[in-house]
């Protein structure tokens, strides 16, 4: 249905611990598509949302960690089984970062509409505006300049 509306190359993630079965079950359903690529895992994660127009994932703490460093549009599919990613998405689609996908927009053709109307949407996303992503960076500099007044005063 997306090859439809857009030219489209999408990479798949499935995660080192999908179990096997599942995970020949996808790439049986990916092989011969030249537009799907599908690995287990990748290291260098940063990269290629980097290089991405769109990410959609379940939204695990460090997923969304990279997501908001690279400013990459996002859709989330919190998991049900962590109230956790389902809390972090909320408060970042309230703050307009990402989009949370609800269960009634996997039907095949809404999904497609969605990520179609997402990527057209010309919005910019300016995380740095809204989020500290260098929180340790700055505690450090606020120890540092609290460590340094005190050596001062004594």
């Amino acid at each position: 249905l997306l090859q439809q509306q857009i030219p489209h190359r999408i990479v798949i993630f499935a995660g080192p611990l999908m179990d096997e079965a599942k995970y020949q079950d996808l790439e049986k359903l990916a092989q011969g598509k030249t537009n799907i690529s599908l690995r287990r895992f990748t290291p260098s994660l940063i990269a290629y949302l980097n290089r991405a127009d769109l990410s959609i994932s379940l939204g695990g703490y460090n997923t969304t960690m990279n997501i908001l460093k690279t400013g990459v549009r996002s859709i989330i599919y919190p998991s049900d089984k962590d109230r956790e990613q389902a809390i972090r998405a909320e408060k970042l689609e309230r703050l307009g970062l990402l989009k949370i996908l609800d269960k009634s927009e996997l039907d095949p053709e809404r999904l497609t509409q969605l990520i179609v109307d997402y990527l057209a949407d010309e919005s910019t996303l300016d995380i740095e505006y809204q989020i500290q992503l260098e929180g340790a960076k700055q505690a450090s500099l606020i120890l540092q300049e609290l460590l340094k007044s005190n050596l001062i005063a004594a």
